[in-house]
């Protein structure tokens, strides 16, 4: 077996990535194409490289990519115990324990926002590098809730922020004033 595990481990990164193409796939309705099933079948090379911890955590990844396309409505209040393990959150990003991080937000996710948990799952993404996936959840993040700034595009690379920043102000008709403001002052400042 591999002795790097979860997010260093090269085909759990992959099998997650595959993952996460496989949601856009079904969320367009061609999961079951040939370019689906391509994929199915591509997706078992790396599920043989993975511990049964990382395949136990694999389906987790699935269940928050799942998300994307179908958020939860609402929280239940949030008990002080919980708010309180989640304070670990900063922690666990900056020791670099993501597949912990994810853990604990899906242990408690019935009890946070729907957009916070779509940021907190943005800003994991975001210190994983993988901007795409990243960017998908600051969008549900945004939709649900804009009260977020888009300073958060600052844990993206600055091309991907860049990007982003673009897409905001160039379809200005889809997006709020204040939005499409904070994404050209991100724009000015990554130059």
């Amino acid at each position: 077996m591999n002795e790097q595990r979860f997010f260093d481990n090269p085909a759990y990164r992959e099998y997650a990535e595959m993952t996460y193409r496989l949601q856009i796939l079904m969320q367009e309705g061609r999961d079951e194409s040939e370019e689906g099933d391509e994929l199915y079948e591509r997706m078992d090379g790396p599920v043989e490289h993975l511990s049964g911890e990382e395949i136990q955590s694999s389906g987790g990844i699935s269940a928050d990519l799942y998300s994307l396309s179908d958020p939860q409505n609402q929280a239940l209040p949030m008990p002080e115990d919980v708010a309180k393990e989640l304070d670990r959150l900063p922690e666990l990003l900056r020791s670099t324990q993501y597949h912990l991080a994810f853990d604990l937000l899906r242990k408690h996710e019935k009890f946070i926002p729907p957009a916070r948990l779509a940021l907190e799952r943005f800003r994991i993404w975001s210190a994983l590098g993988e901007d795409e996936i990243a960017i998908d959840f600051l969008r549900l993040a945004l939709h649900l809730d804009f009260s977020f700034t888009l300073n958060d595009l600052t844990y993206l690379d600055r091309r991907a922020a860049r990007e982003e920043a673009l897409r905001l102000v160039l379809d200005p008709a889809k997006q709020k004033s204040k939005l499409v403001r904070e994404a050209r002052n991100i724009i000015l400042s990554l130059f």
